[in-house]
């Protein structure tokens, strides 16, 4: 019984002990003066029996109550402190101040702190309108969690700004490398992450080698920030990299919604950088959604980033959603491997806007729309084979809209686009190179007739996605995607057309490893068309038009009498390459479609005979 008493009793104590430890009062000093010398921490007078270190008065020998005394009574003390300033200027810390979990300062824009390092943060602190110029290393490293940096910090002329070592800390509302008046002050690194679910928000980050770093750590959210640029869209302020993710996974670039999104625009090498450090880490299951990248907050000017993302280095399974990603000088969005050990796989775009606007106003991405180059498998852009996910518009682009090549000796495979709205890209709306995608070819041999395509395929039970086309565009283009069949298992598919108003329309194919061919064309006319009634006095072979053309032309030929005509090609080698016709036909004008989507580029000859008449005229397929 007495046992259970004693033990009672302590269990008390402790509660009450706790109790008192946790309801300890929050220090509250301001401080008085710039100084931090040999004489500005807390002072003990010898000549009294108080220890006046810990009494809670802020005071060092001199009498001053300086930033260092002040930090120095709280920690003598281990209460927190909330630290206010009556004096302005300058403080040039001669050492790194440690800060007790729970305490706040608050510089009111008055005090402009430098050093060789700044502040140490364990818990539940919060600094905030402070000017941070000229540190030589850290202003703020974050080791604890649940602090709260901002707002209306600046930092300026810094090795690193804010180093974020805990979790669950909030980096908002400050401006990193460029002061409220707009002057830069490059930060060589603005904001580095390797803690977990911190939140950087509001920022505007400018001027630094690099803007945002996160490595190591997950889970982190990069919301509402203008990084590159202000909230005026100015030129000229762009880091060298905008956000780099280099080993970390699932962290998250922007939200669901647009209110969510960062302005991430005139960054020079790129305004989003994702891979990882292989083989010790990857990047896994990183989002970007909702953000602008190229352009200025309101959508009307171009502010260039190199590239808009940059995808490579072992990287994983990224996702970008409903961004809009136009303006930039290079690709909007790049994916590349190099060797093995950087080969990057499992990316998904969907659902954003490449080379216009949110109002498809065109801004074009001077390489390319999106361009993926060597060691890279499964990149699904659009819809994928399970009918997942929304398609993109890519539109506008300079050179192309997608385009995949091989490269560093590697072939892109799995390269998957459906459904998307590809067209007005200057070069090719889409450039595939002859062995990506394990050199899956695009439909051939089309016809239409009674209101019906029919192809041919190599493929058994690859999906044929039929777009509808502009008939005046040089590269086969996807305006509308309006359906999709199946290749039979004698290679051959049809589809019907319900619109008579569609001129032209590209098809593609996908396999069931993923793999999407490039773009087959076809003018929506029968395959010999007799083009009017009048009766043709000679005969006569025309020149193929468009010339040169990829991958349809038309040959246009007239017969006086009814004779049997074979109209052939050849390569340039004098090898048949197509048998167009080889039928008796009746007196008239006709014209037959040629589909080269199956050959390589090159010179070809196309040869009528007809009767005793025959003749050879050259033509060029440039893909």
């Amino acid at each position: 019984m007495k046992i259970r008493l004693v033990f009672f009793l302590l269990l008390i104590t402790m509660i009450v002990l706790l109790f008192i430890t946790s309801s300890k009062a929050q220090l509250v000093m301001t401080v008085n003066s710039l100084a931090d010398d040999q004489y500005a921490y807390a002072w003990d007078d010898p000549a009294t029996p108080e220890d006046e270190s810990i009494d809670g008065i802020c005071g060092d020998e001199l009498g001053r109550c300086t930033i260092r005394a002040a930090i120095d009574e709280s920690n003598n003390m281990s209460q927190s402190l909330n630290l206010f300033f009556s004096v302005s200027g300058l403080i040039d810390l001669t050492d790194v101040l440690y800060l007790v979990d729970g305490t706040t300062i608050l510089g009111n824009n008055q005090v402009e702190i430098s050093g060789d390092n700044c502040f140490d943060v364990g818990n539940d602190c919060q600094i905030s309108q402070i000017r941070f110029n000229g540190v030589t290393f850290t202003a703020i490293t974050v080791n604890g969690d649940n602090n709260t940096i901002g707002a209306s910090n600046i930092f300026i002329n810094n090795y690193i700004a804010v180093d974020v070592w805990g979790n669950s800390n909030s980096i908002g509302a400050n401006r990193f490398g460029v002061d409220e008046n707009g002057n830069p002050g490059p930060n060589n690194l603005s904001i580095l992450v390797t803690g977990n679910s911190n939140s950087i928000d509001l920022n505007t980050i400018c001027n630094s080698m690099m803007g945002i770093s996160i490595a190591e750590g997950e889970l982190n959210e990069i919301s509402r920030n203008n990084i590159g640029t202000n909230s005026a869209g100015t030129l000229g302020l762009g880091n060298v990299l905008g956000i780099a993710i280099d080993g970390s996974g699932s962290n998250l670039i922007g939200g669901e919604t647009i209110n969510e999104k960062n302005v991430i625009s005139g960054n020079s090498v790129a305004g989003i950088s994702i891979g990882g450090v292989p083989p010790d880490n990857y990047s896994v299951s990183n989002g970007v959604w909702s953000n602008i990248i190229g352009l200025d907050p309101t959508q009307s000017y171009a502010v260039p980033n190199g590239n808009g993302v940059v995808i490579t280095n072992g990287a994983r399974i990224e996702f970008l959603g409903r961004n809009i990603i136009a303006g930039n000088s290079l690709s909007g969005v790049h994916i590349f491997g190099q060797d093995d050990e950087t080969k990057t796989y499992g990316h998904t775009i969907a659902e954003n806007k490449i080379g216009v606007n949110s109002n498809n106003v065109i801004f074009p991405n001077g390489m390319a729309g999106i361009s993926i180059q060597g060691n890279v498998e499964d990149v699904t852009i659009g819809t994928n084979l399970s009918g997942m996910h929304l398609p993109n518009i890519i539109v506008g682009n300079q050179n192309w809209g997608i385009s995949a090549i091989s490269d560093f000796g590697y072939n892109p495979s799995k390269i998957q686009y459906r459904k998307n709205n590809i067209y007005q890209n200057s070069s090719a709306n889409v450039f595939m190179s002859t062995q990506v995608n394990n050199g899956l070819l695009p439909p051939y041999s089309l016809s239409f007739n009674n209101n019906t395509i029919a192809g041919i395929h190599d493929v058994p039970g690859a999906l044929i996605d039929i777009y509808k086309a502009n008939i005046n565009e040089f590269s086969p283009s996807a305006y509308e995607w309006l359906g999709s069949t199946t290749v039979g298992s004698n290679g051959v598919f049809s589809y019907e057309i319900t619109n008579p108003s569609i001129e032209a329309v590209s098809l593609t194919a996908t396999d069931n490893n993923g793999n999407t061919s490039g773009f087959a064309f076809l003018e929506l006319i029968t395959d010999v068309e007799k083009e009017n009634d009048e009766i043709p006095e000679r005969f006569s072979l025309d020149q193929n038009y468009p010339n040169p053309f990829n991958p349809s032309t038309k040959i246009s030929f007239s017969i006086p009498t009814e004779e049997f005509v074979s109209l052939k090609v050849f390569n340039s080698l004098g090898e048949e390459a197509a048998e167009l016709i080889n039928e008796t036909k009746s007196t008239g004008n006709y014209s037959v479609s040629f589909d080269a989507s199956n050959l390589s580029s090159g010179i070809y000859f196309y040869k009528i005979t007809a009767g005793n008449f025959m003749e050879l005229k050259k033509m060029m397929l440039i893909k």
